[in-house]
């Protein structure tokens, strides 16, 4: 009898669709693993299995192995929200609607404009306080469309400075950021501004010759 109940709690657990915020914009769609660890706290780094999709099913990032610190803006609102509500250990799909990912704008090349994300997350571990490494992980998306420098006036990310937009839509850090003196900042900001928003203008055109 007892086995059954827990046979039955499992699979309520896996097939509830949890609404994770009160406006209905991040949604728990299904557990496909329970997790048996705890849950991670705000400002602690973590590492997450992670496969994000558009709607119909298009891969726009797929990372075996994501390390980010929680509830600090270094990923999009969505994921800061569905990695809260998981146990370590657990994997689980989310739905997640374009205001808590890129907005109306998108990430030209790889998001689509007012598009919302599916993510398959797998919550591998919890690293309390530790330090996460500057230099970001190559390919990973940055955190929302405003965090990637665009204008004149660069946008840093918290103290890992701007997001750098590689030729083939990928997009890294500057490993050395937090080693430059104000000056070396702001000059840098205004070049990659420049730099990506040219970057950003050709993977648009690229993106729209291929359609």
């Amino acid at each position: 009898e007892m086995l059954l109940v827990a046979l039955l709690v499992t699979t309520m657990a896996r097939s509830c669709r949890v609404e994770l915020t009160a406006d209905g914009g991040v949604w728990k769609e299904r557990t496909v693993e329970v997790g048996s660890g705890r849950m991670p706290k705000s400002t602690e780094t973590v590492i997450c299995a992670s496969r994000c999709c558009l709607a119909d099913g298009t891969v726009v990032e797929e990372l075996p192995a994501w390390t980010f610190q929680l509830g600090v803006g270094a990923v999009v609102r969505g994921v800061d929200v569905a990695v809260a509500s998981m146990h370590q250990g657990e994997r689980s799909e989310f739905d997640v609607r374009f205001d808590y990912a890129y907005g109306e704008v998108g990430l030209p090349g790889r998001v689509p404009k007012h598009a919302s994300l599916r993510y398959d997350l797998t919550l591998v571990d919890i690293r309390g306080d530790e330090t996460v490494d500057t230099t970001a992980v190559r390919g990973a998306l940055p955190a929302a469309s405003d965090d990637v420098a665009t204008d004149a006036a660069a946008v840093k990310l918290d103290h890992l400075g701007p997001v750098v937009v590689n030729s083939d839509g990928s997009v890294s850090r500057i490993s050395n950021w937090l080693d430059m003196t104000p000056a070396e900042q702001a000059r840098t900001q205004r070049i990659i501004a420049k730099r990506n928003q040219q970057r950003l203008a050709d993977l648009a055109a690229t993106t729209t010759g291929n359609l």
